[in-house]
């Protein structure tokens, strides 16, 4: 089903992280700034673990993320 995120590169999901941190810094709230170091987080985890599938990383993402 997440097929697509299969060997995805790390930096995608701190790409992601950077966007959020920028729209966080234009709305001055404070929910895109955990969301954006969970993205980190789950980048980092795939950095050590390349070969992790999309499952496991919207997983780590998402109970990061609560």
């Amino acid at each position: 089903m997440l097929d697509f995120l299969d060997g995805v590169s790390p930096f995608w999901w701190l790409a992601l992280a950077f966007a959020m941190g920028a729209i966080e810094m234009l709305t001055f709230t404070t929910l895109l700034f955990w969301l954006a170091l969970s993205a980190v987080a789950t980048g980092g985890i795939l950095f050590v673990w390349p070969d992790l599938g999309g499952e496991f990383q919207i997983l780590t993402f998402a109970l990061l993320s609560v």
